[in-house]
């Protein structure tokens, strides 16, 4: 059983504060040249392109105190520093909210694996090569 308030107490509901997704959205839209749209599901932020035929999509997740969870991450303009700017958005938040980790989820492709270690981020224990890409999570520690 969990801890009631006090010390060692993880707080599993807390979210990522409006302001900080409106910042994300507005780097997102400068980008890519598209609105966005942001929903919000418990903890997790979904954004998504405004237009019915748009395939850009970035979700983000809060658990608790513990990490922010990067799981989704399609952006059709690559390579204009879109997720390096997110990024130090999330790694500002977590500094402010003493969250010790920013997991990206799932890598699957090597250009996402490349940005996690150019940036810092630690492929997790049990990650899986494919071909040129360690699969799996990779971890920043803030």
């Amino acid at each position: 059983m969990g801890k009631l308030k006090g010390e060692g107490y993880m707080e599993l509901f807390k979210d990522i504060d409006e302001i900080t997704i409106e910042k994300i959205k507005k780097i997102i839209e400068i980008k890519n040249g598209e609105k966005v749209n942001a929903n919000k599901t418990f903890q997790t932020w979904w954004i998504t392109g405004a237009d019915a035929e748009s395939e850009l999509e970035f979700r983000v997740s809060r658990l608790g105190n513990a990490t922010l969870i990067i799981s989704r991450v399609n952006f059709p303009v690559k390579r204009v520093g879109t997720m390096t700017n997110i990024f130090l958005i999330l790694k500002q938040f977590c500094e402010k909210e003493k969250i010790p980790k920013i997991t990206v989820q799932s890598v699957e492709t090597k250009e996402m694996m490349d940005w996690c270690i150019k940036n810092g981020f630690a492929a997790a224990e049990f990650n899986i090569q494919i071909e040129d890409v360690f699969s799996g999570d990779y971890i920043y520690t803030v």
